[in-house]
């Protein structure tokens, strides 16, 4: 039986093509791009304290292999990366601090409203053969946890204003180690965040990292009472539209402006009909998902929406249309493959630690 993405007449499930951002450097495979959804990772953090599920331990020695042989690289998105840093226990963070830098180096996805950006340049340079902002192209993994907020890590040496950190290399070899040291202790300090006894002083000085949980929070009771408040449109109006509508507003407008007066279009220019607009916005990757995912979800009336639904979302946005292998939360998974997402992006997605398990050894060494 055809899966309902692929059937174009299927206004509610149907997926069109997919246009690729040109400017993003995406690297070559192998290895396979893997995702694992911050339960993994806490799985693992208790694995290697001794008291792990023996389908988790098994999963991570595979990963240990895979990573070890060049088979899979194991990256992070923003969206987890927020979620580890918001666990209140330091030696929680500090345990998968440890598993997270063994598996992944600190590789990180880029940013989801970067990747954003060019998806939408893209698709605007496809559809209206026209040039806009031409921004500037950018890789899809990173080495620090800066990259999930758009910018590039990497500690530089600064005297007298000027960055003389290339001189400085040229000229004492010895800085190369002692640089390296330095964004390994960042990058660690970044991921496991300060204990108790230091937040307490950063508080002092304005440290509030619950501002930014505060924020998903508030968002996951704005998808609860939108979803009421579309109750009466869900007889005569297909849900998957009302979302589009509500993402092209709530998350693209602002973009698409800046667009149109760089390329002196109007609206009209890039679609004139409502298929054109969910083709429009349905063809980007990320926007893909982010309103096949909410559509899935804002089907069920009496959902009471959660902030893991948004950080779940968030991470797949970016995890799925550009990894290979995305283990995700069983209700995160759900939703994606009722969609299609899998078979529109060619990613696996398996249900249980043994399924990735076998995966990763039957795959043979790169």
């Amino acid at each position: 039986m055809v899966h309902r993405s692929l059937n174009s007449s299927d206004r509610e499930y149907f997926l069109p093509p997919i246009i690729w951002p040109t400017e993003l450097r995406v690297p070559p495979r192998p290895p396979l791009l893997t995702h694992l959804d911050l339960a993994q990772w806490i799985r693992f953090g208790r694995a290697i304290k001794g008291r792990g599920e023996t389908a988790y331990i098994d999963l991570l020695e595979a990963l240990r292999e895979g990573v070890r042989t060049g088979r899979i690289r194991v990256v992070l998105s923003g969206a987890q990366y927020r979620e580890v840093i918001k666990i209140k226990d330091p030696a929680q963070r500090r345990v998968l601090a440890s598993i997270i830098e063994e598996l992944t180096d600190f590789t990180y996805l880029a940013s989801h409203v970067d990747i954003q950006r060019l998806e939408l340049q893209a698709t605007l340079d496809h559809l209206t053969g026209t040039s806009g902002l031409g921004l500037t192209p950018i890789d899809l993994l990173g080495k620090s946890a800066l990259n999930v907020v758009g910018r590039v890590g990497g500690l530089r040496i600064i005297k007298d204003g000027e960055d003389i950190t290339s001189r400085l290399l040229a000229e004492d070899p010895s800085w190369v180690e002692r640089l390296a040291t330095a964004n390994l202790m960042a990058e660690r300090m970044l991921l496991h965040g300060p204990d108790d006894d230091e937040a307490a002083k950063l508080r002092a000085d304005g440290y509030q990292p619950q501002m930014a949980e505060q924020h998903i929070v508030d968002n996951a009771i704005i998808e609860s009472d939108w979803s009421k408040q579309i109750d009466q449109y869900r007889s005569s109006q297909r849900i998957r539209d009302l979302v589009i509508a509500r993402h092209l507003y709530l998350e693209l407008m602002d973009m698409l402006a800046r667009e149109q007066v760089a390329r002196g279009i109007q609206i009209q220019n890039i679609f004139t009909t409502p298929a054109g607009g969910t083709e429009f916005v349905m063809s980007m990757p990320s926007s893909a998902v982010v309103v096949s995912m909410k559509a899935q979800y804002h089907q069920d009336p009496n959902r009471t929406w959660t902030p893991n639904d948004l950080y779940d979302i968030d991470a797949l946005a970016v995890a799925l249309p550009y990894c290979d292998i995305v283990f995700a939360d069983a209700s995160a998974r759900d939703a994606a493959l009722r969609r299609g997402l899998d078979l529109h992006f060619d990613t696996f997605m398996p249900r249980r630690p043994e399924d990735l398990t076998t995966r990763l050894r039957a795959r043979p060494t790169v």
